[in-house]
Protein backbone atom coordinates (compact mmCIF):
# COMPACT_ATOMS: atom_id res chain seq x y z
CA UNK A 1 0.00 0.00 0.00
CA UNK A 2 1.47 3.30 -1.08
CA UNK A 3 1.58 6.39 1.12
CA UNK A 4 -1.22 8.05 -0.85
CA UNK A 5 -3.55 5.14 -0.09
CA UNK A 6 -2.71 5.27 3.61
CA UNK A 7 -3.42 9.00 3.72
CA UNK A 8 -6.70 8.50 1.86
CA UNK A 9 -7.84 5.83 4.33
CA UNK A 10 -6.87 7.99 7.28
CA UNK A 11 -8.87 10.90 5.91
CA UNK A 12 -12.13 8.92 5.77
CA UNK A 13 -12.86 8.98 9.53
CA UNK A 14 -11.46 12.50 9.83
CA UNK A 15 -13.82 13.76 7.12
CA UNK A 16 -16.70 11.86 8.70
CA UNK A 17 -16.11 13.42 12.11
CA UNK A 18 -15.79 16.88 10.52
CA UNK A 19 -19.07 16.52 8.64
CA UNK A 20 -20.86 15.44 11.85
CA UNK A 21 -19.41 18.40 13.78
CA UNK A 22 -20.34 20.75 10.94
CA UNK A 23 -23.92 19.46 10.80
CA UNK A 24 -24.36 19.75 14.57
CA UNK A 25 -22.93 23.26 14.52
CA UNK A 26 -25.38 24.35 11.82
CA UNK A 27 -28.33 22.69 13.57
CA UNK A 28 -27.56 23.88 17.08
CA UNK A 29 -25.63 27.11 16.61
CA UNK A 30 -27.18 28.25 13.30
CA UNK A 31 -23.82 28.16 11.50
CA UNK A 32 -22.42 31.13 13.41
CA UNK A 33 -18.71 31.82 12.89
CA UNK A 34 -18.45 29.28 10.05
CA UNK A 35 -16.38 30.43 7.04
CA UNK A 36 -18.22 31.88 4.03
CA UNK A 37 -17.40 31.89 0.34
CA UNK A 38 -17.16 35.07 -1.72
CA UNK A 39 -20.16 35.60 -4.02
CA UNK A 40 -18.79 38.66 -5.82
CA UNK A 41 -19.14 38.39 -9.58
CA UNK A 42 -21.23 35.22 -9.43
CA UNK A 43 -24.13 34.92 -11.85
CA UNK A 44 -27.24 34.04 -9.84
CA UNK A 45 -30.42 32.80 -11.51
CA UNK A 46 -33.43 33.15 -9.21
CA UNK A 47 -36.97 32.08 -10.07
CA UNK A 48 -39.98 33.78 -8.53
CA UNK A 49 -38.29 37.05 -7.68
CA UNK A 50 -41.22 39.40 -8.28
CA UNK A 51 -42.33 39.61 -4.66
CA UNK A 52 -42.18 38.11 -1.20
CA UNK A 53 -39.25 35.94 -0.20
CA UNK A 54 -37.88 35.94 -3.75
CA UNK A 55 -37.66 39.72 -3.77
CA UNK A 56 -36.02 39.76 -0.33
CA UNK A 57 -33.43 37.23 -1.49
CA UNK A 58 -32.66 39.38 -4.53
CA UNK A 59 -32.11 42.40 -2.30
CA UNK A 60 -29.91 40.39 0.09
CA UNK A 61 -27.87 39.01 -2.82
CA UNK A 62 -27.51 42.50 -4.31
CA UNK A 63 -25.38 43.48 -1.32
CA UNK A 64 -22.98 40.63 -2.13
CA UNK A 65 -21.87 41.93 -5.52
CA UNK A 66 -23.54 39.25 -7.65
CA UNK A 67 -25.09 39.56 -11.10
CA UNK A 68 -28.79 38.73 -10.83
CA UNK A 69 -31.03 37.12 -13.42
CA UNK A 70 -34.69 37.00 -12.35
CA UNK A 71 -37.28 34.71 -13.91
CA UNK A 72 -40.94 35.29 -13.05
CA UNK A 73 -44.29 35.24 -14.78
CA UNK A 74 -44.99 38.62 -13.11
CA UNK A 75 -42.66 40.74 -15.23
CA UNK A 76 -43.82 44.01 -13.72
CA UNK A 77 -43.12 42.79 -10.19
CA UNK A 78 -39.74 41.40 -11.26
CA UNK A 79 -38.81 44.75 -12.82
CA UNK A 80 -39.67 46.47 -9.55
CA UNK A 81 -37.41 44.02 -7.71
CA UNK A 82 -34.66 44.75 -10.23
CA UNK A 83 -35.07 48.49 -9.73
CA UNK A 84 -34.69 48.05 -5.97
CA UNK A 85 -31.66 45.80 -6.33
CA UNK A 86 -29.91 48.16 -8.75
CA UNK A 87 -29.68 50.82 -6.06
CA UNK A 88 -26.67 48.83 -4.82
CA UNK A 89 -25.04 49.05 -8.24
CA UNK A 90 -25.99 45.43 -8.98
CA UNK A 91 -26.42 44.24 -12.55
CA UNK A 92 -29.92 42.76 -12.83
CA UNK A 93 -31.67 41.15 -15.79
CA UNK A 94 -35.35 40.23 -15.92
CA UNK A 95 -37.01 37.64 -18.14
CA UNK A 96 -40.70 36.79 -18.11
CA UNK A 97 -40.93 33.02 -17.68
CA UNK A 98 -43.94 30.87 -16.96
CA UNK A 99 -42.45 28.33 -14.53
CA UNK A 100 -45.46 26.07 -15.10
CA UNK A 101 -44.39 25.61 -18.75
CA UNK A 102 -41.52 23.30 -19.73
CA UNK A 103 -41.22 24.88 -23.17
CA UNK A 104 -41.05 28.37 -21.66
CA UNK A 105 -38.30 27.27 -19.27
CA UNK A 106 -36.35 25.63 -22.11
CA UNK A 107 -36.59 28.76 -24.26
CA UNK A 108 -35.50 30.99 -21.38
CA UNK A 109 -32.57 28.68 -20.58
CA UNK A 110 -31.41 28.75 -24.20
CA UNK A 111 -31.56 32.55 -24.17
CA UNK A 112 -29.73 32.63 -20.82
CA UNK A 113 -26.82 30.60 -22.19
CA UNK A 114 -26.57 32.84 -25.24
CA UNK A 115 -26.45 36.00 -23.12
CA UNK A 116 -24.80 34.95 -19.87
CA UNK A 117 -23.10 31.58 -20.54
CA UNK A 118 -23.80 29.39 -17.49
CA UNK A 119 -25.15 30.39 -14.05
CA UNK A 120 -22.95 29.94 -10.99
CA UNK A 121 -25.85 29.72 -8.56
CA UNK A 122 -29.42 28.61 -9.28
CA UNK A 123 -32.14 29.37 -6.74
CA UNK A 124 -35.40 27.54 -7.44
CA UNK A 125 -37.80 29.70 -5.47
CA UNK A 126 -41.00 30.08 -7.51
CA UNK A 127 -43.98 28.48 -5.80
CA UNK A 128 -47.76 28.57 -5.45
CA UNK A 129 -50.11 27.21 -2.78
CA UNK A 130 -53.78 26.79 -1.98
CA UNK A 131 -54.90 26.22 1.61
CA UNK A 132 -57.92 23.92 1.44
CA UNK A 133 -58.79 20.46 2.64
CA UNK A 134 -58.06 17.87 -0.04
CA UNK A 135 -61.68 17.19 -0.96
CA UNK A 136 -62.15 20.91 -1.74
CA UNK A 137 -59.11 21.37 -3.97
CA UNK A 138 -59.63 22.18 -7.65
CA UNK A 139 -57.97 19.72 -10.03
CA UNK A 140 -56.38 22.37 -12.22
CA UNK A 141 -54.84 24.06 -9.18
CA UNK A 142 -53.39 20.75 -7.97
CA UNK A 143 -51.77 20.30 -11.39
CA UNK A 144 -50.46 23.87 -11.41
CA UNK A 145 -48.96 23.40 -7.94
CA UNK A 146 -47.04 20.30 -9.09
CA UNK A 147 -45.87 22.00 -12.29
CA UNK A 148 -44.54 25.15 -10.58
CA UNK A 149 -43.33 23.72 -7.27
CA UNK A 150 -41.80 20.49 -8.55
CA UNK A 151 -41.60 19.97 -12.30
CA UNK A 152 -39.98 23.39 -12.83
CA UNK A 153 -37.05 22.14 -10.72
CA UNK A 154 -36.65 19.22 -13.13
CA UNK A 155 -36.63 21.41 -16.24
CA UNK A 156 -34.23 23.97 -14.74
CA UNK A 157 -31.87 21.18 -13.70
CA UNK A 158 -32.12 19.53 -17.14
CA UNK A 159 -31.12 22.84 -18.72
CA UNK A 160 -28.20 23.79 -16.49
CA UNK A 161 -26.90 20.79 -14.51
CA UNK A 162 -24.86 19.39 -17.45
CA UNK A 163 -22.89 22.65 -17.56
CA UNK A 164 -22.28 22.55 -13.81
CA UNK A 165 -21.04 18.97 -14.13
CA UNK A 166 -18.65 19.87 -16.95
CA UNK A 167 -17.14 22.64 -14.82
CA UNK A 168 -17.47 20.67 -11.58
CA UNK A 169 -18.62 23.85 -9.89
CA UNK A 170 -21.85 25.68 -9.14
CA UNK A 171 -24.59 25.67 -6.57
CA UNK A 172 -28.26 24.63 -6.78
CA UNK A 173 -30.56 25.99 -4.08
CA UNK A 174 -34.04 24.57 -3.53
CA UNK A 175 -36.47 26.74 -1.60
CA UNK A 176 -38.67 23.94 -0.33
CA UNK A 177 -40.74 24.09 2.84
CA UNK A 178 -41.26 22.48 6.21
CA UNK A 179 -44.44 21.21 4.53
CA UNK A 180 -42.20 18.90 2.49
CA UNK A 181 -40.71 17.33 5.61
CA UNK A 182 -44.05 16.09 6.94
CA UNK A 183 -47.59 16.19 5.60
CA UNK A 184 -49.43 19.42 6.33
CA UNK A 185 -53.14 19.60 6.98
CA UNK A 186 -54.92 21.60 4.29
CA UNK A 187 -51.83 21.62 2.03
CA UNK A 188 -51.69 18.09 0.62
CA UNK A 189 -50.70 19.10 -2.92
CA UNK A 190 -48.22 21.68 -1.65
CA UNK A 191 -46.68 19.16 0.77
CA UNK A 192 -46.39 16.58 -2.00
CA UNK A 193 -44.75 19.06 -4.38
CA UNK A 194 -42.24 20.26 -1.78
CA UNK A 195 -41.46 16.73 -0.63
CA UNK A 196 -40.75 15.85 -4.25
CA UNK A 197 -38.49 18.87 -4.64
CA UNK A 198 -36.53 17.85 -1.54
CA UNK A 199 -36.15 14.29 -2.85
CA UNK A 200 -35.05 15.54 -6.28
CA UNK A 201 -32.44 17.74 -4.65
CA UNK A 202 -31.12 14.83 -2.58
CA UNK A 203 -31.01 12.53 -5.62
CA UNK A 204 -29.09 15.07 -7.71
CA UNK A 205 -26.62 15.57 -4.87
CA UNK A 206 -26.06 11.81 -4.59
CA UNK A 207 -25.59 11.52 -8.38
CA UNK A 208 -22.96 14.26 -8.30
CA UNK A 209 -21.06 12.38 -5.60
CA UNK A 210 -21.30 9.13 -7.59
CA UNK A 211 -19.91 10.98 -10.62
CA UNK A 212 -17.11 12.46 -8.52
CA UNK A 213 -18.39 16.02 -9.05
CA UNK A 214 -17.89 17.24 -5.50
CA UNK A 215 -17.59 20.83 -6.72
CA UNK A 216 -21.33 21.06 -7.44
CA UNK A 217 -23.00 22.08 -4.20
CA UNK A 218 -26.60 21.81 -3.04
CA UNK A 219 -28.62 23.68 -0.41
CA UNK A 220 -32.18 22.73 0.52
CA UNK A 221 -34.20 25.28 2.51
CA UNK A 222 -37.22 24.24 4.58
CA UNK A 223 -38.81 27.25 6.29
CA UNK A 224 -42.07 27.42 8.16
CA UNK A 225 -44.60 30.14 7.39
CA UNK A 226 -43.04 33.37 6.14
CA UNK A 227 -45.00 36.63 5.94
CA UNK A 228 -45.60 36.88 2.18
CA UNK A 229 -48.60 36.90 -0.14
CA UNK A 230 -48.70 33.09 0.07
CA UNK A 231 -49.50 33.49 3.77
CA UNK A 232 -52.03 36.29 3.35
CA UNK A 233 -55.35 36.22 5.14
CA UNK A 234 -57.02 34.67 2.09
CA UNK A 235 -54.61 31.73 2.07
CA UNK A 236 -54.32 30.89 5.76
CA UNK A 237 -56.81 30.49 8.58
CA UNK A 238 -56.68 33.22 11.18
CA UNK A 239 -55.19 30.91 13.81
CA UNK A 240 -52.12 30.44 11.62
CA UNK A 241 -51.40 34.08 10.83
CA UNK A 242 -50.50 35.04 14.39
CA UNK A 243 -46.79 34.32 14.23
CA UNK A 244 -44.97 34.53 10.89
CA UNK A 245 -41.27 34.75 10.16
CA UNK A 246 -39.92 38.00 8.81
CA UNK A 247 -39.07 37.50 5.09
CA UNK A 248 -36.03 39.78 5.31
CA UNK A 249 -34.58 37.67 8.10
CA UNK A 250 -35.32 34.43 6.23
CA UNK A 251 -33.77 35.75 3.00
CA UNK A 252 -30.60 36.85 4.77
CA UNK A 253 -30.32 33.48 6.47
CA UNK A 254 -30.72 31.69 3.13
CA UNK A 255 -27.97 33.78 1.55
CA UNK A 256 -25.68 32.94 4.46
CA UNK A 257 -26.50 29.23 3.97
CA UNK A 258 -25.38 29.58 0.34
CA UNK A 259 -22.20 31.36 1.40
CA UNK A 260 -21.47 28.59 3.91
CA UNK A 261 -22.54 25.79 1.53
CA UNK A 262 -24.96 24.48 4.14
CA UNK A 263 -26.70 21.37 2.87
CA UNK A 264 -29.99 21.70 4.76
CA UNK A 265 -31.44 24.81 6.35
CA UNK A 266 -34.56 24.51 8.49
CA UNK A 267 -36.22 27.58 9.95
CA UNK A 268 -36.88 27.56 12.81
CA UNK A 269 -34.43 24.98 14.18
CA UNK A 270 -37.33 23.11 15.83
CA UNK A 271 -37.79 21.28 12.55
CA UNK A 272 -34.42 19.55 12.89
CA UNK A 273 -35.82 17.88 16.01
CA UNK A 274 -39.02 16.85 14.22
CA UNK A 275 -36.95 15.33 11.39
CA UNK A 276 -34.80 13.42 13.86
CA UNK A 277 -37.70 11.80 15.71
CA UNK A 278 -39.75 11.01 12.59
CA UNK A 279 -37.95 7.71 12.06
CA UNK A 280 -38.02 6.79 15.74
CA UNK A 281 -41.59 7.35 16.90
CA UNK A 282 -44.50 5.16 15.74
CA UNK A 283 -46.29 6.84 12.84
CA UNK A 284 -49.58 7.37 14.69
CA UNK A 285 -47.81 8.87 17.70
CA UNK A 286 -45.70 11.12 15.49
CA UNK A 287 -48.77 12.43 13.68
CA UNK A 288 -50.56 13.12 16.95
CA UNK A 289 -47.47 15.02 18.08
CA UNK A 290 -47.53 17.13 14.89
CA UNK A 291 -51.19 17.97 15.41
CA UNK A 292 -50.54 18.93 19.02
CA UNK A 293 -47.50 21.07 18.16
CA UNK A 294 -48.49 22.61 14.84
CA UNK A 295 -52.21 22.34 14.12
CA UNK A 296 -53.98 22.29 17.46
CA UNK A 297 -55.66 25.64 16.84
CA UNK A 298 -56.74 24.55 13.36
CA UNK A 299 -58.18 21.35 14.80
CA UNK A 300 -60.04 23.21 17.51
CA UNK A 301 -61.35 26.03 15.35
CA UNK A 302 -61.78 24.06 12.11
CA UNK A 303 -61.08 27.33 10.35
CA UNK A 304 -60.16 26.42 6.80
CA UNK A 305 -62.23 27.66 3.85
CA UNK A 306 -65.48 25.78 3.55
CA UNK A 307 -65.37 24.66 7.16
CA UNK A 308 -67.06 27.49 9.06
CA UNK A 309 -64.41 30.04 8.23
CA UNK A 310 -65.54 33.58 7.48
CA UNK A 311 -63.15 35.05 4.87
CA UNK A 312 -61.76 38.47 5.65
CA UNK A 313 -60.08 41.03 3.38
CA UNK A 314 -56.86 39.91 1.74
CA UNK A 315 -53.81 41.38 3.40
CA UNK A 316 -50.31 40.34 4.34
CA UNK A 317 -50.43 39.53 8.04
CA UNK A 318 -48.46 41.81 10.37
CA UNK A 319 -45.02 40.58 11.37
CA UNK A 320 -43.85 40.79 14.92
CA UNK A 321 -40.41 42.48 14.59
CA UNK A 322 -39.24 40.65 17.70
CA UNK A 323 -40.29 37.31 16.27
CA UNK A 324 -38.00 36.74 13.30
CA UNK A 325 -37.23 33.16 14.19
CA UNK A 326 -40.41 31.83 15.74
CA UNK A 327 -42.89 29.52 14.09
CA UNK A 328 -46.35 28.58 15.23
CA UNK A 329 -49.09 26.61 13.61
CA UNK A 330 -48.22 25.41 10.11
Amino acid sequence: MVLADVIALAMVPINLVWEVIRAVWFNVFDGRFMPVKDLRGKKVLLTGGAMGLGREMCLALATKGVELIIWDIDEKGAEETARMARTNGTRVHVRRVDLASRTDIEAAAKEFKEKHAEPDIIINNAGIAQQKYFAEKKDHLIEATIRVNLLAHFWVAKAFLPGLLRRDSGHIVCIASAAGLFGCSGMSDYSASKSGAISLQEALEVECKVLGKEGVRFTTVCPGYVATRLTSADNLPAAQTKELMNPTFVAQRIVRAVEQEQGLLCLPATFYFLIAIKGVLPRSLYQRLLVALLWKEQQEENTLYGYNRTPHPSQTPPVNPLNNNVFKGE
